[in-house]
């Protein structure tokens, strides 16, 4: 063989040689050679896996409750808040007013009128009940306990829970009493729970009350704590019922003089809310009047039934 031509052929050889060592090792899977695509596509998979695992651990649950969700926890229902205030009812120690305020309340013509009080505004609110397109019998049925919020001592409650039928009856007032005629009535059907409104309804569990009634309580506080009751009001209950003013005569603006005193320092005298104010404050506090039930009685009296806006009972 010419010795140029093996020249020429060796220069080959090297080259190719070289080329081949310039180029990256070919990648194996299990001794196969692996395409390009399938790299690709397989860091795409990782890069996804990689995402949807982060997104994962952002999302999950914190092991360590906060204290919200304790305070959550921690509500009960109806039944477990009656045997609560039951149990605690042995124990109240009454204020010298209280003391004075259960003698006067017990001894005189002043229990006459609160009962005739309280059979004229309970009568009108089982007018209401009637009218919101279900009849009574089927109302006393699905109303087994009833709240009473700043009750006073618990005439309202009384009346009502023996209309309905109810099996039990939960007054809260400031005052720590029912009254002796009360008691005497109902037995053990009904408890009181001494503290304020607002504050001792947040203890109890949404949707745990079939109906919580308010009568001449929200007057005698401002708008934004008459929204913030109503809104607890409707968180516990199915059905709210509020019974309260238009208008005050001259007497009932001396009258808040005297009891705001006692029971409401710094409110002084009432505001008086017209029809369209009333519905404006329910409507902010997510409840909505019930088929239109807002009765008006007496000289400047109503009584109106509420629920939950998403549950409005359809005409």
């Amino acid at each position: 063989m010419n010795k140029e031509i093996l020249k020429q052929k060796e220069g080959l050889v090297e080259q190719a040689v070289d080329q081949k060592e310039l180029e990256p090792e070919p990648k194996t899977e299990n001794n196969k050679p692996v395409k390009q695509e399938q790299i690709e596509t397989k860091e795409s998979l990782n890069k996804t896996r990689e995402k949807l695992n982060k997104t994962y651990e952002e999302q999950k649950p914190n092991p360590i409750e906060t204290k919200d969700q304790i305070e959550k926890q921690k509500k009960i229902n109806a039944n477990e808040f009656f045997d609560v205030a039951k149990s605690k009812e042995n124990n109240i120690k009454l204020s010298m007013i209280d003391r004075t305020a259960e003698f006067v309340g017990n001894t005189g013509s002043s229990q006459e009128v609160r009962d005739k009080t309280a059979e004229r505004k309970i009568l009108e609110v089982i007018k209401a009940l009637g009218e919101i397109g279900d009849n009574l019998e089927n109302i006393k049925k699905n109303v087994k306990v009833i709240l009473d919020i700043g009750a006073g001592w618990g005439e309202n409650l009384r009346n009502l829970a023996k209309e309905l039928e109810a099996e039990k009856g939960i007054a809260i007032d400031k005052s720590t009493i029912l009254s002796k005629r009360v008691k005497e009535e109902v037995g053990d059907k009904l408890i009181m729970v001494s503290g304020d409104a607002g504050e001792e309804i947040k203890h109890l569990k949404n949707n745990s009350i079939d109906l919580s009634m308010a009568v001449a309580l929200l007057q005698a506080v401002n708008k934004e704590e008459k929204v913030k009751i109503l809104k607890e009001m409707g968180r516990i209950s199915e059905l709210v019922v509020v019974v309260d003013e238009l208008k005050r005569d001259g007497l009932g603006g001396f009258r808040d003089l005297f009891m705001n005193k006692l029971y409401n320092a710094g409110m002084g005298k009432y505001k008086v809310l017209k029809e369209e104010d009333w519905k404006e404050i329910f409507k902010e506090a997510g409840l909505v009047v019930v088929e239109e039930v807002f009765n008006k009685f007496g000289k400047n009296d109503f009584v109106t039934v509420l629920k939950k806006a998403e549950e409005k009972v359809e005409e």
